[in-house]
């Protein structure tokens, strides 16, 4: 959410986020999403869930972006 609170105070931009890859066993599988800002890729995570791959790269768009260090 303080990705989406960013965004729109900037541009109004569009974010999704779109599974890329799913890699392992069941019981230990690794996702890989990209965070895509008005249809174009920005950063990708990557986490034991997909919701973890999905906050890390939203923490990394924070980061890029000067929000948080």
């Amino acid at each position: 959410t303080a990705l989406q609170e960013y965004i729109q105070g900037k541009n109004g931009g569009k974010i999704t986020y779109q599974l890329i890859l799913e890699e392992g066993p069941d019981h230990n599988k690794v996702f890989t999403t990209s965070l895509l800002i008005d249809g174009e890729e920005f950063k990708r995570g990557v986490g034991r869930t997909k919701k973890d791959s999905e906050q890390l790269a939203a923490k990394k768009a924070l980061t890029e972006f000067g929000v948080i260090s």
